[in-house]
This record gives structure tokens, sequence and C-alpha cells, in this order.
């Protein structure tokens, strides 16, 4: 059933083209609308408590998420300057979408009237004269809380803060609410220098710059992808037909996107050229060996059958290392890059899905292509090149040994100086005017990264009780002092306010003495204007604090510092907690650094299982996982070395990395395996799989290496760096497939599931052949496949007579008979099962008999190193297999003892005695 299924697009090639076709034609459809989603809860863990904690927080004390424009003068109260930012300010009020604009001209102020305290704005007319203008600069300064938040202490910046209606960023975008404040900017002329920033600007900005990369990204990768195919294959099918499995694989992922409702984000920003540069991967090694395969005398149908049974396994089993790679990353607990790791799966199995049924069906429509010359193994540079490297690697074997263990070394110290950063603002280039935007408001008027810190009283009126209003105003004196805190406001200084009003004190405490005058002084503050900083009922309360911290190990030190003054300063019944975007993104590092080593965990323990069961071999399934988890090891060293952090993006890249380079091992050993099948010489195996797969290897490593760094085109610093270190990783992971792995090769001996499986010694060679006595059938086929199988034909010879072979044969199919010098007398003829040889294998003598052929046989070559690693790989098979040699040689003495005693002794030792 499942061969039929396989060979549909050769039985109808037209049909599987047409099905192709139209599939990707209706995911084209919804492709064509992928959106982008720049918002940091994307960045955020899902489900979790925190993000649960910082929700019902902003729904008590409404959204920090604001927009500040940054107004910079000699003097931000001259008339003109204020008439600037009063006109200014009604503009933005107009804009729909707007909820609020705190600015000089409409910021609230408390006097005390005759008719008692009024509160309302605190410029009843725009100054006009230099005089009023300086009367209102008093008015300002006279209240701390304006200071830092909408006026600077020298009076050279004034800040705008503009707050929104509950709306959702794709509403945002598509109101255009930004471009309207952009442009209400760009409206005022003068000598006055003004900036924007604030987290909706910056998701914005992000948008845009998100769109403009992967517009950039497909169209180069899709360059990239075109160029390496024509430079490898120089054919017009060579580059039209795999792409046209990348192009597959792109569509249909942007389709099940839109279908799914999810966007691009921060995650899956390089998720298109990813998939160009991986996908081309199965479409390079298929249609290498097609090239190999169109020999003179082949029709198109069986160079296409041969072609897809020999890639089928080894490219089903690259691909699916390459799952497992990307499968770990939908397990952490961040949608972007969960997001990444569930569509990159999709878009890897799309496109091994059109590998096998696009390539096939197109060729076989097509006549039979001339002999390419540079793609044969024993021809071109390329091929002459990897074949010296290969040589001189097997050479230096223990060189490339202690080379590999000191970069491992050199990169364990590296991995020490690592660290985790997850900084939004980061993001962005340091030259952008979004970074200097933010950066000058930050240096002229007050950091713009909010932070809530929220006192729980856990009953009502539990905050406003004088000992936890004592215990407020502490804490917010204690946030004062932290590095990187510009200002904060609370409930205190709604209360001082007010209070020094009240008694025309302007020195006077910001919390009164008794609990009386504090109800007192609450019952003249409109609940309206403090819901910022305490809840209706007095049960939780809000400290807002406006920093210039935007690292997360800043941040997390910060919310350290806080929390743990909290609880020496409250009773253990009241809780406080630092929340906010920033302190999210901070617990998010937090989830990429656990998410990271238990993903990584994952995907080895996952690649080594199949490895080894591929394999049949444990100590073989680490053979081939070693090569390539040393270029993740030199990954984090490198980034420990030089400083560049653990993020969102460079997260990615050891789990993508191994689960990529891993397709290039699992075709070395394919090629060695059959190298080795055929010859049974180890090194030479080793030099012959890096000339065959070596060649694919390093187009395939180049093509991503450049995919790679055609991302560090991107605007954001997280991908640039992605860019570069994913580059540097598929060319470590290159170096090391070319040097490390034949040096590991000629180490061991490596037998294939798919070779146990196809292996045909009868049904029942434990039981017919003696050798295999006590094995069952699978651990017959591993013996076989342990040793090297020959082949000989009739008349030829096994082994002549005086020849010194240290070897033991097992003859597992045709006869052959034992001859003496130049005699034609058989002295016995040999069948299946029977062991020849035991002796020049035990005693290393010279052989006393030709074996010659008589049915075309084949037969099993066992010598001292295949003994041992038998021993080593599998050693419950080599204790069977020791016992039945045992039992072969004692079976052999008692024989010729009896023809001996039987004879008198003589003929019997010329005759059935003879040691071959």
């Amino acid at each position: 059933m499942i061969a039929r299924l396989l060979s549909i697009p050769v039985r109808a090639p037209r049909l599987t083209l047409a099905v192709m076709v139209v599939l990707t034609a209706w995911f084209g459809l919804f492709a064509r609308s992928i959106g982008v989603d720049s918002s940091i809860e994307n960045l955020l863990p899902s489900e979790d408590p925190d993000r649960i904690y910082y929700s019902s927080v902003r729904q008590t004390f409404g959204n920090e998420e604001i927009t500040v424009i940054g107004v910079f003068a000699d003097d931000v109260f001259a008339p003109a300057t204020l008439g600037k930012i009063d006109r200014l300010s009604k503009r933005l009020a107009a804009i729909e979408g707007v909820q609020e604009v705190l600015s000089l001209t409409t910021v609230k102020g408390a006097e005390m009237l005759d008719a008692g305290l009024r509160v309302g704005r605190l410029m009843h007319e725009l100054p006009t004269t230099p005089e009023a203008a300086t009367g209102f600069r008093r008015q300002v300064f006279a209240n701390p809380l304006y200071v830092k938040n909408v006026v600077s202490a020298d009076g050279r910046a004034a800040g705008i803060s503009i707050a929104f209606t509950p709306i959702s960023g794709d509403e945002f975008v598509r109101r255009g609410i930004d471009d309207q404040i952009r442009a209400a900017v760009g409206e005022m002329e003068g000598p006055e220098q003004f900036a924007i920033t604030g987290i909706p600007t910056l998701k914005v900005s992000g948008a845009r710059l998100m769109e403009a990369d992967v517009s950039k990204f497909t169209r180069l990768s899709l360059l990239l992808v075109i160029s390496v195919l024509a430079a490898m294959f120089r054919t017009v099918r060579g580059v039209l037909i795999p792409l046209a499995t990348v192009v597959t694989g792109v569509v249909w992922t942007n389709g099940l996107m839109v279908l799914a409702g999810s966007a691009i984000t921060m995650g899956t920003l390089v998720l298109n050229p990813l998939l160009m540069v991986v996908g081309i991967a199965s479409g390079i090694h298929v249609i290498s060996q097609y090239y190999l395969e169109a020999r003179p005398g082949r029709s198109a149908a069986q160079v296409v059958q041969a072609t897809m049974e020999h890639v089928r396994v080894p490219v089903a089993i690259a691909a699916l290392t390459t799952l497992i790679g990307f499968a770990t990353l939908t397990w952490t607990p961040i949608p972007a890059i969960r997001e990444f790791g569930t569509y990159a799966v999709f878009g890897i199995v799309v496109t091994l899905l059109a590998s096998g049924t696009i390539i096939p069906a197109a060729l076989i429509l097509l006549p039979l292509p001339k002999r390419v010359a540079h793609l044969d193994v024993e021809g071109g540079w390329m091929v002459r090149l990897l074949g010296r490297l290969s040589e001189w690697a097997v050479q230096h074997q223990r060189a490339m040994l202690i080379a590999g263990a000191l970069a491992l070394i050199a990169s364990g110290v590296g991995i020490g100086r690592m660290r985790v950063e997850t900084n939004y603002l980061g993001f962005f280039d340091p030259a952008s005017a979004i970074r200097t935007d933010a950066a000058l408001i930050a240096d002229r008027l007050a950091g713009t990264q909010p932070i809530y810190v929220v006192v729980e009283g856990g009953e009502p009126r539990a905050i406003v009780r004088r000992e936890n209003l004592d215990g407020l105003r502490d804490l917010q004196g204690f946030i004062d002092r932290q590095r990187g805190v510009d200002t904060t406001m609370s409930l205190v200084d709604y209360v001082g306010v007010v209070r020094r009003l009240l008694q025309a004190d302007p020195e006077a405490a910001p919390v009164p003495d008794t609990q009386g005058e504090i109800d007192q002084i609450l019952q003249f503050v409109d609940p309206a204007d403090i819901e910022a900083v305490v809840n209706r009922d007095f049960s939780r309360a809000n400290v807002i604090v406006r920093t210039t911290l935007s690292s997360s190990a800043e941040v997390a030190g910060f919310v350290r510092r806080v929390e743990a003054f909290a609880r020496t300063r409250f009773p253990a019944r009241i809780a406080v907690r630092a929340t906010g975007g920033v302190v999210l993104l901070n617990r998010s590092a937090d989830a990429l650094v656990w998410g990271q080593v238990t993903g990584l965990w994952q995907e080895l323990a996952a690649l080594l299982a199949l490895l080894s069961f591929l394999f049949v071999s444990i100590r073989v399934g680490l053979l081939a996982l070693v090569p390539n988890v040393i270029p993740a090891v030199i990954l984090f060293g490198l980034m420990g070395w030089f400083g560049i952090s653990l993020n969102i993006s460079t997260s990615m890249i050891a789990a993508i990395a191994i689960g990529i380079s891993i397709d290039d091992t699992i075709h070395l050993l394919s090629s060695f395996n059959a190298e080795l099948r055929r010859t049974g010489d180890q090194r030479r195996a080793a030099i012959y799989a890096i000339r065959s797969a070596g060649r694919a290897a390093v187009f395939i490593s180049t093509a991503l290496a450049a995919g790679f760094l055609i991302v560090c085109l991107s605007s954001f610093e997280p991908v640039k760096h992605f860019g570069y270190l994913s580059a540097a990783t598929m060319g470590v992971a290159l170096a090391t497939e070319l040097f490390f792995t034949p040096a590991l090769l000629v180490t061991t001996k490596i037998v294939t599931l798919w070779d146990l499986l196809f292996l045909k010694l009868g049904p029942e060679p434990h039981k017919e052949i003696p050798l295999f006595a006590g094995l069952r059938a699978f651990q017959a086929r591993i013996v076989v496949l342990m040793a090297h199988l020959a082949s000989a034909s009739r008349g030829s010879f096994i082994t002549r007579q005086g020849e010194m072979k240290a070897e033991l044969y097992v003859l597992l199919s045709g006869r052959a008979s034992v001859r003496r010098g130049d005699s034609d007398r058989v002295i016995r003829t040999l069948a299946r099962g029977d062991v020849i040889g035991e002796m020049g294998l035990v005693r290393q003598r010279p052989r006393s008999a030709d074996v010659q052929v008589v049915d075309d046989a084949e037969y099993l070559v066992l010598d001292a190193r295949f003994l041992s690693r038998l021993r080593r790989q599998y050693p419950r098979i080599a204790a069977t297999v020791f016992l039945n040699l045992t039992r072969v040689l004692s079976d052999r003495l008692e024989s010729t003892t009896d023809q001996l005693v039987e004879a008198g002794g003589g003929a019997a030792r010329s005759e059935s005695g003879v040691r071959v």
C-alpha cells in the first residue's frame, strides 16, 4: 500500500502536478493577505500567572502604554512655545482613538479659594506676555507632581502624554493614529525640537519595519535559491524544479498562518527565508542523485525510480531530524517562538511532500539529460578537493579529535559568560529615529519605560490606614532612590498636594499624623483624579514609576530590590508586586533560558533515540550526534565571548542548527555505509562519503549560511544577530562534517535500520548457519552487516593455498569446493552455513588449500577488527558469536580426531584435516 502511494508521482505525473498546483493556488489566495504583529504580548509567556496579574492591574489602573511627545526649547514657558503646545494638544485630542492628552496646557491643578478647594485645569488662559508666562511657571514648579512628568526641572523640555481608548494594535494601525500624531507634530514650525516615543509608536514602527523585512527577505532568499541551484546544476530543470518545491512550502505555510489567524511576529520574521534555504536541501539531494542515475540505456521512468529509491530513506530521515529540531520550539511558553516552531514544522513537511511529488512527476515528463560531468563522484575540482580534505582528516584523526576537544573547552568557558537579555527598545537600530527620540526624551525629560508597583491591601480602605500610607510613602521614597528611576507617582503625592493647600504650608509632610485628617483630605479628592494610583475601595494602590531601565537584567535587579524592601516595611498580609511590560519581558527572559535548556535536552534526547534506532546502536547514535552538537556548543561559546545576549531570536539558533546540520550527517553516513558494504575498507569508505555527499553538503551549507546572512539586513538588532550567528554556526557545522566526521567514521562500523530490513538471509538464518545459532533473525543480520559481505562468481577463489589472511569466512549462499594444490580432487564441498578458515583467523597461519566457488556465492568475511567492533557495540551478540565460534572449532577438532582414529592417522591428516 505504502509503495503504491509513493509511486503515484511516477505512475500519474500529470495528475500529481495538477493536484499540487491547485492546492498551492488555493493556499496562495490566503497567503497574499498575511499581516504583521509587532506587539510585545507575543514575546511574553502565555497563560502565565504574572501576565494574568498584569492584565488585572491594567483593568484597575489603566493602560500604561502611552505615546510621549517631547518638546525641547530654550524655555518651554515662552508664550510662543506654550501656544504651540496648546495647539498641538488640542489637535491631538481631536484624533479619533485618543482618550486624553496631558501637557503643560491641559494638566489639572488644585488651588484654595475663598469658596473652598478648586480642582480643574491649571492654566486658566494661555499666557501671552513674559510676565504671565513667568507666573504660570511658578504655579507649575510649585507642584512636584508636574516635574519630570510634564516639564523638566530646568524648564527646557516639556512632555505631552497621549492615552488611547482601548483598541487593538491592528485597529490602532488601521486608523493611522500614529501617522496622524506625527502629521500634527510636523505641522508645528519653529525653533522647537520634537521627539516621539512610547510603546504604541514602537509597535507601529516595528510593524512597518517588519513588513519591509518580510518583503526584502523573501525576494533576496528567492534570488539566493536560484543562484545556488544554477551554480550547482547549471541546467534549467535543475533550477526550476527544486525551486518549485520551496515556493510551494512557503506559500502553503503563509496561507495556513492566515487561515489560523496568525501574523508575522518577531519570532516568525525569519520564517520565509529559513523555509527556502532549509527546504532546498531535499531538492538538491534528489536532483543530484537523478543526474548520477541518468546513465545511457535507461528510460526516464527507470532513472526516476532508481533516484527515489536511493534518496527516499535518507531524505526522509534527514527531514525528520530537522523537524525534531523545530518541533522542540513548539514547547516554549513564548508565543512568538512557539508559532515559529509550529509553522516551520508544517513548512518543512510541505517541502518534503513537494520534493517527493513535484520533482519525480516533473522529471519523468522530461527527456533524460546529457550526463553532467561536474556532478560525477570522480570528476570536478570540488570533488577532488573534498577527497584531499577527507584523506588529510583521516590521516590526522588524532589531531582532529584533539582540536574538537579544545574547541569545546574554549566554548565552555565562553558559555559561562553568557547573559540573557530581552530589551524591546533594543530591538531597533541604535541610529534609528525610534532609539534617538527615546534617548532624547529620557535624557532631557524623563524615562519612558513604565513600571507599576502594586500594593495589595487585601480589604477595603486598607491602603489609606495611616500605617500603610506611611509604608507607601517609604516605598515610594525607596523607589525614587534607585538607579534609572526618573519619577514616581502615588496616592501619597495627591494626599500631600491637598494637605499643603489646606494648611497653606508648602513644607507640610505629605502624610497626615492622624487617621481622621487622612479621611478628611480624601473627601476633597475626586476618585476619577486618582484612579491611576488607587482603586475605588482603597484596597489596592499603584506606584507609577517612569524609568530609563530597559535591560531585562537591570529590571530584574530593580524588582528584586523593591519587593525585598516592601517585605521589610509592610505586614505579611499586604503584598507588593512589580508589573508592567518591561517587567514581564524580563520574566520572559527567564522563560527563554528554561525553554532553551529543556528544548535542547528534548531535541538531543529525541535525536539520540532516533539515530540509535536508525543505526541500531546507541554508540553510533552518539557518534552521529556529536558532530552536530559541536556547532551548537561553539555557538553559545561565541555568544559568551562576544557579549551577544540570549534573546527572542538568538535563543532559537541552537535547536535550528542541530536540526538542520544533522541532514548532512545522515547523508554522509548513508554514503559511508554503502561504500563500506562494497569494499569493507573503512578509511576508503570515509573518504568516498565526503567525495560523494560532501559536494551537496557544501552547497547546502553555503546556501544556508548565505540565507542567514540575508537576515542580517533586517532592521532589528536581535534578527541581525540571529543571521550572523546562524551563518557562523552553519560554517562551523560544515567544517565539522568535513574534518571531524571522517575522523570519527574510521573508528566504528555502521549498521542501518534499512539494511536490516532489506538484507536477505533467508527465513531462518539462525537455524541454518551454525555461527548464528542462538541469535534472533535481526541479531544475525546485525552480525552480517557488522562484517564485510562479499560475493564471488563461479570459478573464482575465496582463498588460495599459502595466503596469509587472518580472516574467517561463512558461506551464506551458493556452493564452494576445497582443493589442495593442483589436484582436481575435491576434499570437501561447502554449502550454506559452512565456516571456512577458522584456524587462519585464530592462529594466523598460511592457508593449506584452495576454496573455489562452484555456484555463485555470497560469503561473510570476519576478522579480528570485526570481533573487536562487535564486542564493543553489541556485547551480548558478540558473546553468542564467540560461543558459536568455539563450538565450530570444537566440532572441527572432534571431526578431525575421529577421522584420524578411523584412518589410522595418515590419510585423514592429509585429506580431511585440511586447514584452510
